[in-house]
């Protein structure tokens, strides 16, 4: 995403430009499309930064330099440049918050900077496990049309478990009421095959719950709940070693959902609970407006296909190696309904839905069974 965050306290010296007099006219912590404000007020912000820009860069005599000072006036630097490029975007695709203290700007659609971007290369390859289906892929990355390829997965299928359980109402409302039954599941799941286990919650206070929840119904079961990066590199370096570290219960959108890399029997499952979708928030209202004025499915751009990405990406911490083995179970019962059923039978046509407790014993003891 393009964005960028300003300070606006009296030391700061963001407070005199135009673009924050502005803002500030505008209700404190909604988001409020940049075109609300005068095609003036962007122009002098701009020329006011572009001059900023011209003096700061006055005072290094070599280019090295200025990548080596670490004085504040540094990181001005650097959010005056973020600033600058969000300012060169549509005014159209741009949203803004304001707190009081601080100003959010964000991009509604980075196209036209990716543009700018690839476009000052020959070619350019987009690759990732979790770009298809392409076309609205293509759509959010301006690089349509282009040439697509999608290659065969390395990983037999058959060394996998991919299971879901449709009969449990996650949304924010009434997930609350199922969070005993997804300790029960989590544990069930582990006696199984005792080992190092993965579970995606939608929230901390989600993971919270349900680590208290495990130690009360299965004090035997090790279960961590890591707070800060320290504490999940040091988790992390356990579980790589040892394989009776337990249940790890973590936020989908915290760091153990990419960029680790945990293969054999350091990790024999993942269990997302959840759709991974972004918040029914004020900002991604606007992104699903802006998506809808586009021509494309608003709620599904903004909403479905982000949270698909973000699932693939934290199951896609279980089979690591063709070698591997490992159990996915999918908690949600918007996985038995479009558009993420068709997503769900185009990536795993094998999945089984699980329907009672004796049916998921008999799954995972067959699976396990022709280890």
């Amino acid at each position: 995403h393009l964005t960028c965050e300003l300070s606006l306290q009296k030391t700061d010296p963001w407070r005199t430009l135009p673009l924050i007099r502005a803002v500030r006219r505008h209700p404190a912590g909604a988001w409020h499309r940049l075109t609300t404000l005068s095609t003036r007020t962007l122009a002098g912000t701009t020329e006011l930064l572009a001059g900023w820009l011209s003096d700061w860069l006055a005072r290094w005599t070599q280019p090295g330099d200025l990548f080596q000072d670490t004085r504040p006036e540094q990181a001005h630097l650097n959010t005056l440049l973020k600033l600058l490029t969000l300012l060169e975007q549509p005014p159209e695709t741009l949203v803004f918050q304001h707190t009081g203290n601080q100003l959010h700007i964000r991009a509604l659609d980075a196209r036209h900077h990716l543009q700018q971007v690839l476009g000052q290369a020959q070619g350019c390859a987009l690759f990732s496990a979790t770009l298809q289906p392409f076309e609205p892929w293509q759509a959010v990355y301006g690089v349509s049309p282009a040439n697509t390829l999608s290659l065969p997965s390395p990983f037999p299928a058959d060394r996998r478990c991919v299971l879901t359980i449709t009969n449990l109402n996650l949304r924010q409302r009434h997930r609350e009421a199922h969070w005993p039954a997804i300790a029960h599941l989590t544990a069930r799941i582990w006696q199984q095959r005792p080992g190092n286990y993965l579970v995606f919650t939608p929230t901390r206070s989600a993971a919270t719950r349900i680590r208290t929840l495990l130690h009360q119904f299965y004090p035997s079961l090790p279960v961590h709940l890591p707070e800060t990066a320290d504490e999940d590199h040091a988790l992390m370096e356990t579980m790589a070693t040892r394989t009776d570290t337990g249940v790890v219960i973590t936020p989908l959108a915290g760091r153990w959902c990419e960029g680790i890399d945990l293969p054999a029997d350091a990790l024999l499952g993942a269990v997302v609970l959840g759709t991974g979708m972004p918040p029914w928030d004020d900002f991604h209202q606007h992104r699903a407006d802006w998506a809808r004025e586009q021509g494309w499915d608003g709620d599904t751009h903004t909403f479905v296909y982000p949270g698909w990405a973000r699932v693939l990406q934290a199951l896609g911490r279980v089979i690591r190696t063709p070698e591997d083995r490992g159990v996915l179970v999918l908690v949600d019962d918007r996985y038995a309904r479009p558009p993420l059923s068709d997503l769900m039978r185009q990536r795993f046509p094998d999945a089984v839905d699980v329907k009672t407790p004796r049916q998921l014993d008999a799954l995972l003891g067959r699976f396990w069974a022709g280890t």
